[in-house]
């Protein structure tokens, strides 16, 4: 009897540390595990380094864009191609295809477009005739043109005229997404991505 005792002790002791081994730890334990899950979750651009060939953090305050104005907005979709989605936009409301008028652009969207770019201090962005521009990419930046080994986003905008020559006028901004970049740069692509895939669909 005594014998059978102890063993069915000794099974329910096995039984016990194999509950334990298998997670029933202590609280502290848990905690630890939870804060590894939290951690390995955490979005990757939240690490982000600023490179040191980006423009500023800020390219605000705005309120440098004038009443007349024109915006080119141009994604390349693919490494090392020359293919292109585009829309050209004025403070008119006349959109293009960046070479040809095409129509207009709703009183609601106009506003939209105005407001990012407004966003904007465009002192801060150098003329294209200095053979620069404002750089938020993962790859070095280049001259006079971005690198093209990632897509790419470019704004081009030209203050006081409402169309796209000459190009040396323009003041450009380039981004990936990639590389960190100010919201006022996300927020006109953000509010002229969604406007040339309406209009402007095609690749060219």
């Amino acid at each position: 009897m005594r014998r059978c005792f102890f063993s069915l002790f000794m099974v329910m002791a096995a039984v016990f540390s194999l509950l334990v081994l298998a997670g029933c730890g202590s609280p502290k334990q848990a905690a630890q595990k939870e804060e590894a899950r939290t951690t390995a979750e955490q979005p990757r651009t939240s690490s982000a380094t600023w490179p040191e060939w980006s423009g500023p953090r800020s390219l605000g305050p705005g309120g440098t864009l004038p009443k007349t104005w024109r915006v080119d907005f141009v994604y390349y979709p693919k490494a090392a191609s020359a293919h292109c989605y585009k829309i050209g936009i004025d403070s008119e409301g006349t959109w293009s295809d960046t070479n040809v008028d095409k129509g207009k652009i709703s009183q609601e969207e106009l506003t939209a477009v105005k407001a990012a770019l407004d966003k904007v201090n465009w002192d801060l962005v150098p003329k294209f005739a200095d053979k620069d521009y404002v750089s938020y990419t993962i790859t070095p930046k280049s001259y006079p043109f971005p690198s093209d080994k990632n897509p790419y986003y470019e704004i081009r905008v030209w203050p006081g005229q409402i169309f796209n020559t000459p190009p040396y006028n323009r003041r450009t901004i380039v981004a990936d997404l990639k590389a960190p970049c100010p919201p006022e740069v996300k927020e006109i692509i953000d509010v002229l991505k969604p406007l040339q895939e309406k209009y402007e669909p095609q690749l060219h």
